[in-house]
């Protein structure tokens, strides 16, 4: 047997217009960046020579946009992967040989991209949490659930770490060095 791509009869349109949608969001928000380098932008992401309405087109961006389409994308590829392999299961196709070939074409593109074209790639950071996604594949809901909440922590926790790294390190080697001073 061959594999062979969704006939018209089985696509989900519905997941096709949410893809769409997802896309038209990443696009917008990375429209800035189409525009100006972000090397040679200050420190908000906006030319020297910006407006008040330039400034809240931007917040209003951060505040609506930035990000929010990443969840959309990042469902939309747990779901495709959960489709791609139960219709290859139905079919009685190597699920694993080939979802592995697919998810290694999407990690090479996603490094070509990311250098030749555009530093902002997330194509091969979806390849290898793709990877990953063959370790939950018929799980148990439960089973599925404590490692979401694992990771959802774990991922929080680091996050929090941050808050601890001084802004200024050079402030830390001097406290280091006035505390070394008190026990000398």
């Amino acid at each position: 047997m061959r594999a062979t791509p969704v006939s018209e009869a089985e696509r989900i349109h519905q997941l096709d217009a949410i893809r769409g949608f997802a896309l038209f969001g990443i696009f917008l928000v990375n429209m800035p960046t189409f525009s100006h380098p972000m090397l040679f932008l200050p420190a908000l992401g906006l030319p020297a020579d910006h407006t008040l309405f330039d400034e809240w087109i931007r917040i209003l961006l951060h505040m609506f946009v930035q990000t929010k389409f990443y969840t959309i994308f990042s469902f939309l590829f747990g779901a495709g992967f959960y489709l791609f392999m139960s219709r290859a299961e139905k079919k009685s196709l190597p699920m694993k040989p080939m979802y592995l070939r697919r998810i290694t074409i999407l990690f090479l593109l996603g490094m070509t991209h990311l250098f030749f074209l555009w530093y902002g790639d997330i194509l091969h950071t979806y390849a290898l949490t793709g990877i990953m996604l063959l370790l939950f594949y018929k799980r148990a809901d439960k089973t599925i659930r404590k490692w979401a909440w694992s990771l959802l922590l774990a991922l929080q926790l680091l996050y929090g770490l941050v808050l601890f790294i001084p802004a200024d390190p050079s402030s830390v080697e001097n406290s280091s060095q006035a505390i070394a001073n008190k026990a000398i």
